[in-house]
């Protein structure tokens, strides 16, 4: 019976963990059209992008690389034309909660004009109240931010960048991914993975049980 409970368990666990992981999005923006959108929001992979502060702009894949900072594929732009704020607040489509693992961000302009000199991120928690951070930016180049586990269960994440007439570039907004607190090089498993460890613990619990019974 201990063994029967036992097995029980196991798979509840290990189906739960899939199903938790089956949720975790990486926000690429690679489905925007082709050139250069302005929009007030835009939804992408189930969550909502709202502007702050003067205009934002969605940007496909290679889109004049030359002159706008680009990776390859496609980004979001944020942009103030007098101020020194611009960003987004982030939200789920379907007003779920929601944990921001990373993303990454760069200056807007490849000649570094409208260069952004830090940015302050603030999360709604769920349950009410708040958490905020600050980033003092060093670098032109693509950064990627890993956030703590301390940004779980979230309704909605603003994320501002400051400079005068500052333009920010956003891109890989991974959320209801595993915390890589440490930075660390450990790979999430994929769904499908925890799911053939889940049925391997199953098929050695049963080998267990015959036994037993034999």
């Amino acid at each position: 019976m201990k063994l029967k409970k036992l097995n029980i368990a196991i798979v509840g666990l290990f189906l739960a963990t899939s199903l938790q992981q089956a949720s975790a999005t990486i926000i690429d923006f690679n489905v925007v059209g082709p050139g250069f959108g302005n929009t007030t929001t835009t939804t992408q992979d189930g969550y909502t992008f709202t502007k702050s502060n003067d205009g934002m702009a969605t940007m496909g894949a290679g889109y004049k690389e030359s002159y706008w900072s680009g990776n390859g594929t496609g980004r979001l732009l944020s942009y103030t034309n007098s101020g020194s704020e611009s960003g987004f607040t982030l939200a789920d489509q379907g007003g779920s909660s929601f944990s921001l693992s990373s993303f990454d961000y760069a200056n807007g302009y490849v000649s570094g004009l409208g260069e952004i000199t830090s940015l302050n991120l603030t999360g709604v928690f769920s349950g009410g109240g708040t958490i905020s951070q600050s980033i003092l930016n060093d670098t032109s180049n693509w950064n990627t931010v890993f956030m703590s586990s301390a940004w779980s269960n979230l309704t909605a994440v603003s994320l501002i960048a400051n400079g005068y007439k500052n333009r920010a570039m956003w891109d890989n907004i991974a959320v209801n991914e595993a915390f890589n607190e440490a930075v660390n090089e450990a790979a999430v498993p994929e769904p499908s993975t925890t799911v053939l460890m889940g049925l391997g613990m199953l098929l050695l619990s049963g080998v267990a049980i015959r036994r037993k019974r034999s």
